[in-house]
C-alpha cells in the first residue's frame, strides 16, 4: 500500500489522462516517512485523476477535499507489515488482510471511505493499463466494524459559541445552525441566492477549493423549487439584512460569506481560523463543520 501512494504520488497528472501507450517502469522508492507536502501533491493529484476521469469515490467535499485527514490515520499506521511490491504485484488476499486489521482500530466510517478509494485506485490502474485485473474488486467490508463516537453540541455549547462569535461569522454560524448546510454550499452562496422578501435562500451552486461549481451534492439549477428552497426565520433574515448592509462585498455576485477581500473563503482555512479559535474561547472541546451539521441535521 505504501508503494501504491508512493506510484500515485511520483506520476505525472496529465500522464495518467492522456494513457500514454506503454506504461513507463516505476522506479522503487524507499520513504520512510510521508512529508505533508508529499502527502498534498498525493490529495491534489488524486482529486484530477479522479474528478477527471469520472471515477467516483463518494461527494468530493466530504471524500477528496478531506483526504489528507483520510491518509494521516493510515500512514501512523504499520504499511511495511504488507508488502504489497508494486501496483502490478498487489494481492487481493493481503489486501484484505490488511483492512480486516485496519478495521480492529478504526472506526466504520473511515474504514469504509478507505475500502472505497482502494477500489477507485486500482479501478484506475486498470483503465490505465497498469494492472490487468483489479486485486480490490471483491475487497469485503470487515465484519464488527466499530462505530464511531457522533459529537454533537448542546444547547449550552450552542449558545457559548454564538456569545463568542461576532460580525460575518456569527451570521454564518446563525445561518448553519438553522439550515444544515454544507460548508460546500453555505461557502458558494451568493447575494443573488437569497431572497430576503420572501425569506429564504436557493441551495443551487457550491464551492470546492476556490472553484465555483453549478450542482451541489442534490441539487443543480434544473432542480425543483422545493428542493431548492431553504427558509429562513426572521431573525436570521434581519442579520443578513444588516450584514448585506455594512459588508463592501455586497454585489449580486459577491459571496455572502467572503474573505476580507471579497474572495471564496476555503473551509480549511475558516477551520483554523475561526472554528478552532471559537470552540476553545467557547469552552468546547472540538467544533467542525460536520459536527455542526451533525447537531441540527440527520
Amino acid at each position: 500500500l505504501g508503494r501504491l501512494l508512493e506510484f500515485l504520488a511520483g506520476h505525472e497528472v496529465d500522464g495518467l489522462i492522456e494513457r500514454p501507450p506503454v506504461a513507463q517502469p516505476v522506479d522503487e522508492v524507499q520513504v520512510d516517512v510521508v512529508s505533508p507536502e508529499g502527502l498534498q501533491a498525493l490529495v491534489d493529484q488524486s482529486q484530477q485523476v479522479f474528478g477527471r476521469t469520472g471515477h467516483v469515490l463518494g461527494d468530493e467535499e466530504d471524500l477528496l477535499a478531506d483526504l489528507g485527514s483520510l491518509l494521516e490515520p493510515l500512514l501512523e499506521t504499520d504499511l511495511g507489515a504488507v508488502d504489497l511490491g508494486g501496483i502490478e504485484d498487489a494481492d487481493a488476499v493481503e489486501l484484505q488482510q490488511w483492512i480486516n486489521e485496519l478495521a480492529r482500530k478504526k472506526s466504520k466510517s473511515l474504514v469504509l471511505h478507505v475500502r472505497i478509494f482502494l477500489k477507485s485506485i486500482f479501478a484506475e490502474a486498470v483503465e490505465q493499463d497498469y494492472v490487468r485485473k483489479s486485486p480490490a474488486r471483491l475487497l469485503r467490508v470487515p465484519s464488527g466494524l466499530k462505530q464511531g463516537i457522533k459529537t454533537y453540541l448542546k444547547k449550552e455549547q450552542i449558545k457559548a459559541l454564538l456569545g463568542a462569535a461576532k460580525g460575518m461569522d456569527r451570521v454564518l454560524l446563525r445561518v448553519l445552525l438553522v439550515t444544515g448546510l454544507r460548508p460546500s454550499e453555505l461557502f458558494a452562496l451568493q447575494w443573488r441566492d437569497l431572497d430576503l422578501d420572501h425569506k429564504y435562500l436557493r441551495v443551487v451552486r457550491s464551492i470546492y477549493r476556490g472553484k465555483v461549481r453549478d450542482y451541489t451534492k442534490t441539487t443543480n439549477q434544473d432542480s425543483a423549487k422545493e428542493l431548492t428552497r431553504v427558509f429562513l426565520p426572521d431573525s436570521i433574515v434581519a442579520e443578513l439584512r444588516t450584514l448585506r448592509e455594512k459588508t463592501a462585498h455586497n454585489h449580486n455576485e459577491d459571496f455572502v460569506f467572503a474573505s476580507e477581500y471579497g474572495m471564496a473563503v476555503w473551509k480549511e482555512n475558516y477551520q483554523q481560523r475561526v472554528l478552532t479559535p471559537l470552540a476553545r474561547d467557547a469552552g468546547i472541546p472540538k467544533v467542525n463543520f460536520q459536527i455542526l451539521r451533525r447537531t441540527v441535521a440527520t
